[in-house]
């Protein structure tokens, strides 16, 4: 694997600030749908997006 990008950490909000600065700065998603699928557990339910 090359170029890829870690983050990681142990409170959720630092590392979604993380990741959505990172994304931001790289990246232009102003025009993307992203699709995600879930088992639906803990971390992955509508009141955890941001």
């Amino acid at each position: 694997m090359t170029g890829f990008y870690v983050i990681a950490g142990f409170n959720r909000k630092h590392v979604v600030e993380l990741l959505d600065t990172y994304l931001d700065n790289y990246y232009d998603l102003s025009q993307c749908t992203v699709l995600s699928n879930s088992d639906g557990g803990s971390g992955y339910t509508k009141g955890c997006v941001r």
